[in-house]
């Protein structure tokens, strides 16, 4: 046999064998994505116990993924039987629709239905069907396979939940929640199809369905993150798109061609929709619906004390009920007002040392509007500070000139701020060492050593995986040009307070800094879970006072002013709910 022929018989053998050993170096890095992913494993519940909890099917929940427990207002207290003469309204969506971090009656239907109840309107009946980390698709199929049986006059959907990440896959988690598996709706023809995740009896052997190393048809077809014999070639950082996808487009422009359709079958499946959204680009495809859907654009305060950490406070979810109502009753234009605030600024007879007081609530009209509490990542527990216990003696923050003042980042200084106080940023570069004045901190009160300094550009982090970077600021490298420095030059910095580091500053990428704290707590003001208050009950304008445990004094801290919202609709087959 000739050379040539020989080669040619063993080419076939060759690409076997290199098949098997990439295969089995593929297999390698997949059994350390394996152990990753196995880390991070939920209990083996089973499906049926999950379901039943839940009050749902098992084949329902296998669809949705997961259901968390319903808040007061949810839907296991509601028989699915409409009583005569009831006006059903029903809310569907995520975490903003469930309530969290709002305590209990204080999510945003539950208040719908409590403002109904004031105004007269008793044959109204609000049930929240809501669940927390859900998309609009998981929403949806929620109404389509089980709302419906609730005889429902109106659906809620909005003011968050259409989100792509959660449209276009199956775990919409990744790796920091590898066994949240759902279905989700795929393009198939111009309508939207369900496809329903592999059935499992347990949440265990559910996911490893998900994961094996080998895939399932549907998740190599319909998945649009990598099967996880690609995934696994990659740090858990990365993530990369799937080659065998169904479609071509991006994920946006996929979830919505999905939200459009959906909308869509809302409006013509339902006897009515309303569509509140944060996002005007949602509220837009919302208004091109076909008649029998309401949708408007939503302003949501993301300030003090209307935001907790990732959620609207029980006043911010009391926003939302108003403007669900005046849609519901016929108000046009429909929305609220909300208050804004800016530090006082005023004086007082002596000066307080916050050390001997134990807390600081800020009061208005009655109501406590929030408390100042240490930063905080997701998962820790919510800390009050006591100065007295700490040895605080001060707050600083620093802040845009254009955020709210009661949403600042302060730190927690050991150290008193005197009327001679200074801030001062330090910066080494190629042309030695400088020293520039950020500018004289300016009190909330001239008796209360509580301060900020403006710095034009200024953004704070309030969340961060890392509790050192909480508080952090960041600031474009163009800002280093106001102390004569630039980017390129720069070597290292300090903010100083009164000679002493609070702040370090280094470069975060190649066009932006950052001032990381050193050694400092920071504090917030924020709302308490079970805190609400009746806007109605404040004055267009007045002051809100600081009340300090142990400290008899309330100086003056923030003044506010009533800024109103309102937006126009067209009521497009909706019918108003009217008064019995």
């Amino acid at each position: 046999m000739s050379p040539g022929r020989r080669a040619a018989a063993f080419l076939p053998l060759f690409l076997v064998y290199l098949a098997v050993v990439l295969a089995a170096v593929d297999y390698a890095f997949y059994r350390r994505y394996a152990a990753r992913v196995r880390a991070a494993a939920p209990p083996q519940d089973e499906l049926v116990s999950l379901a039943r909890a839940a009050g749902v099917s098992p084949e329902l929940y296998n669809s949705l993924g997961s259901l968390y427990p319903a808040p007061v207002s949810g839907y296991p207290l509601f028989p699915a039987a409409k009583p005569t003469g009831v006006l059903r309204v029903g809310a569907f969506g995520d975490s903003f629709t469930r309530g969290d971090e709002a305590g209990p009656g204080l999510d945003y239907p539950s208040q719908l239905g409590a403002l109904f109840k004031k105004r007269g309107f008793r044959n109204v009946e609000v049930i929240n069907f809501g669940s927390s980390w859900w998309g609009f698709g998981q929403s949806f199929r929620f109404w389509e396979r089980f709302g419906k049986d609730y005889g429902l006059d109106v659906l809620l959907l909005g003011p968050q939940s259409f989100f792509a990440d959660r449209t276009v896959a199956f775990a919409h988690g990744g790796e920091s929640a590898p066994f949240y598996v759902h279905g989700r709706y795929v393009l198939d023809g111009g309508a939207a199809r369900w496809v329903d995740p592999v059935y499992r009896p347990d949440l265990w052997s559910r996911g490893w369905a998900y994961h094996s190393f080998i895939p399932k048809r549907r998740y190599l077809t319909y998945d649009r993150p990598a099967p996880a014999f690609l995934r696994c070639l990659l740090p858990a950082s990365r993530s990369l798109d799937n080659p065998f996808y169904y479609r071509n487009e991006s994920a946006v422009v996929e979830s919505m061609t999905l939200f459009e359709l959906l909308l869509a079958r809302a409006a013509k499946e339902s006897p009515g929709a309303v569509l509140l959204h944060a996002d005007s680009t949602i509220a837009r495809l919302g208004e091109a619906a076909p008649s029998g859907l309401i949708a408007s654009a939503i302003r949501m305060p993301r300030s003090f004390p209307y935001w907790r950490l990732h959620h609207p406070s029980g006043a911010g979810y009391a926003l939302l009920a108003r403007a669900y109502f005046d849609v519901l009753t016929g108000r046009d234009p429909a929305g609220f007002d909300w208050l804004r605030f800016r530090a006082a600024e005023t004086g007082a007879a002596r000066e307080i040392r916050l050390a001997a007081a134990t807390r600081a609530d800020l009061v208005a009209a009655d109501a406590t509007l929030g408390t100042l509490v240490y930063a905080r990542r997701s998962e820790e527990p919510e800390a009050v500070v006591d100065f007295k216990r700490d040895g605080v003696e001060s707050l600083l923050a620093l802040r845009s000139p254009r955020s709210e003042p009661l949403d600042a980042m302060f730190l927690a200084l050991k150290t008193p701020l005197t009327e001679t106080s200074t801030v001062v940023l330090r910066v080494r570069d190629a042309a030695g060492e400088r020293r520039v004045g950020l500018g004289r901190p300016r009190r909330f009160n001239a008796a209360l050593p509580v301060a900020f300094v403006s710095v034009e550009g200024a953004e704070v982090v309030e969340q961060s995986a890392d509790p050192r970077k909480l508080g952090a600021v960041l600031l474009s490298g163009n800002w280093l040009r106001s102390v004569g420095s630039g980017i390129r030059t720069f070597r290292s910095g300090a903010v100083l307070v009164d000679g002493r580091e609070v702040y370090r500053l280094r470069r975060w990428d190649r066009d932006r800094l950052v001032l990381e704290p050193v050694g400092v707590r920071h504090a917030q003001f924020k709302p308490a879970e079970t805190a609400s208050f009746d806007v109605d009950r404040f004055d267009r304008d007045g002051t809100a006072r600081l009340r300090l445990a142990g400290i008899p004094e309330e100086p003056d801290f923030a003044r506010w002013t009533k800024e109103n919202f309102r937006f126009a609709y067209e009521r497009r087959g909706v019918r108003t709910i009217p008064r019995y």
